[in-house]
């Protein structure tokens, strides 16, 4: 049988339709997330360092090709890293998935 962390690591998260602009915050640069639909308030910057995995989230790869892939760089990855950031976008809504549509029907049934 599979763990909740087994099956997130076989997953293939894909981010969803966001608006991307490069941004300076605090002498930190990095990319501005603006989502068009408005289900998020607000903005959310996301570090030039993370953006590597970002770029990796179109839905073809799973968490353990993309954790390989970052670590044939030269990524070092703290374990569990890459899980808790998926599943951070995830609750945010940022990525495709149960919640995002859960939350899509909801709002357009309002």
């Amino acid at each position: 049988m599979s763990s909740p962390a087994d099956d997130l690591a076989e997953s293939a998260p894909a981010l969803r339709a966001l608006e991307l602009h490069p941004a300076e915050i605090d002498g930190r640069r990095g990319l501005v997330l603006i989502d068009p639909l408005g289900l998020i308030d607000g903005q959310v910057f996301v570090p030039e360092a993370l953006v590597p995995i970002l770029a990796r989230l179109d839905g073809t790869r799973t968490l353990a090709s993309i954790e390989r892939e970052l670590r044939v760089a030269g990524a070092v990855l703290r374990d569990g890293f890459l899980a808790g950031l998926v599943a951070q976008l995830d609750e945010s809504l940022l990525l495709h998935g149960e919640l995002f549509e859960t939350t899509v029907e909801r709002t357009a049934a309002q």
